[in-house]
């Protein structure tokens, strides 16, 4: 199993029988594309397309180094911004990246970082679009039509779909360094444990302290987990990699969501450390549990909203 991660550097109105639906501003398809991930094709000062990943794990919109050779973007006369990855962190300088649309919803004038591009093969995307993008709106995932659809804040369609699982996502700074990241409380095997929800990961990781949790309290090694030659390898967007345990654990729910027995992967990442919770039992909720279920993102009044069952084929 090969675990890829990019950067983990609302008032719900009450619909009654007369309420007007809610119309979105934006209506664009995406796909899921690369290793999994969201994917949307994004303009830049006019030109483009270029494809971006839809990343709730990342606060800053950024650009790959391949579609920085494509324009000239300068550099921007701010303090150079820390970008967090899965395994390491760096420091990047600004550069204006000028106006960043999406389906005719528009970042104006935005400053943001170029990070390095993916050391894979194949075609590699252009960029990340951030929480400082996707939080100003309510943000909707069709899984059947695969289409994401923008609408205004306090405005959310909690109509469109049925059998919807609404959960609390808790907007949570936990240090100012990478300003702030929204969770949910999930169900994992009878434990109750914090996650970071992150579409730019393409998979569900924990950290040792909640594989604890999950064992009733056995000690594991990390040191000798991460050092073995079995597992999963993680390789985040600096090209910093590691070996992680997988394990086999279910089922998980969100709110009245559920999922049967999925692989996991467990690993101390950097991420856990520099969010100061590598001493709580935490997790990342990647795109692998996510992309089959609708979604409604109401991020300014910290919902979540997860269609009970898959509404395409989920193994």
């Amino acid at each position: 199993m090969r675990w890829v991660a990019i950067i983990t550097v609302l008032i719900i109105t009450t619909i009654s029988a007369r309420a007007i639906a809610a119309e979105p501003i934006a209506s664009i398809p995406y796909r899921l594309d690369y290793n999994g991930w969201y994917t949307v094709d994004v303009s830049i000062d006019g030109q483009g397309p270029y494809q971006f990943v839809v990343d709730t794990g990342a606060t800053l919109t950024a650009l790959f180094e391949n579609a920085a050779a494509t324009q000239n973007f300068p550099a921007a006369d701010v303090a150079e911004k820390r970008v967090l990855g899965i395994v390491g962190a760096q420091n990047l300088p600004a550069v204006i990246l000028g106006d960043i649309e999406v389906g005719g919803v528009y970042l104006r004038d935005h400053i943001g970082v170029i990070i390095p591009d993916w050391d894979r093969e194949g075609p590699k995307p252009h960029g990340v679009l951030g929480l400082d993008f996707l939080s100003r709106f309510v943000v909707l995932f069709d899984a059947e039509r695969q289409r994401m659809e923008f609408f205004q804040a306090n405005n959310a369609p909690t109509e469109r779909f049925a059998g919807m699982a609404s959960t609390r996502l808790r907007y949570n700074t936990f240090n100012r360094d990478y300003g702030g990241l929204y969770t949910v409380m999930t169900n994992i095997s009878n434990r109750r444990i914090p996650c970071i929800v992150d579409l730019g990961a393409d998979g569900t990781m924990l950290n040792y302290r909640a594989m604890r949790r999950l064992m009733g309290g056995m000690y594991i090694n990390p040191n000798r987990a991460t050092g073995s030659t079995t597992g999963s390898k993680i390789r985040d967007v600096f090209g910093d990699e590691a070996v992680a345990l997988t394990i086999n654990a279910g089922p998980i729910r969100i709110g009245s969501a559920r999922w049967k027995r999925r692989t996991l992967v467990v690993f101390n990442a950097g991420i856990f450390e520099a969010l100061g919770v590598l001493r709580k039992g935490y997790c990342l909720l990647g795109a692998d549990l996510l992309q089959n279920r609708n979604l409604i993102f109401d991020f300014g009044n910290e919902q979540l909203y997860i269609s009970n069952k898959a509404v395409i084929g989920e193994t």
